[in-house]
């Protein structure tokens, strides 16, 4: 019987879930970025149904800080951005969460970057898996293009006993 090569990431990501310590997440890359020198950026969802969302301003708001971060400008709307970034995020089967950020050019459509995070939850509780998927997504952006790798993100300090 044979594996495909993401089942057998997403099986070793489970297996060293329960001993490793951290957050580990399967990162996925394309990209032609361009360097930050006056592009401006939108972010809206990938579903319709979750604009104007509060879960979905959430984790757009975490995308929007990374981008800022590393120089691109936010834009006032997505008709003013020159790049447009499409945010989904979810879980699938109860257990795989993930989220999928694709940038585009306004100017033509043409896709500049597409990466998907994706972890094994024991929980699936979005509030806590998701931005550690955006923050693992964003840890070596944009990354090497065509390159699926594992990140793995340090351990929240422990609360100081009292």
């Amino acid at each position: 019987m044979a594996f495909s090569p993401k089942l057998l990431v997403l099986a070793a990501l489970l297996a060293l879930g329960g001993c490793a310590a951290g957050f580990p997440a399967q990162v996925s890359r394309f990209q032609q970025m361009p360097t930050p020198a006056g592009e401006s950026f939108a972010i809206e969802p990938a579903d319709p149904a979750d604009r104007g969302g509060l879960e979905f301003s959430r984790y757009a708001d975490l995308v929007r800080r990374h981008l800022l971060s590393l120089g691109y400008g936010e834009a006032p709307s997505a008709g003013a951005a020159t790049l447009l970034a499409s945010l989904d995020y979810g879980i699938v089967g109860g257990r795989r969460s993930f989220i999928d950020v694709d940038i585009r050019r306004t100017a033509d459509g043409r896709a500049v970057f597409e990466g998907t995070a994706e972890a094994l939850s024991a929980d699936g509780d979005l509030k806590r898996v998701v931005p550690n998927l955006v923050e693992a997504l964003f840890t070596g952006f944009p990354g090497n293009s065509g390159e699926t790798v594992r990140i793995t993100l340090a351990p929240p300090p422990k609360p100081a006993r009292r």
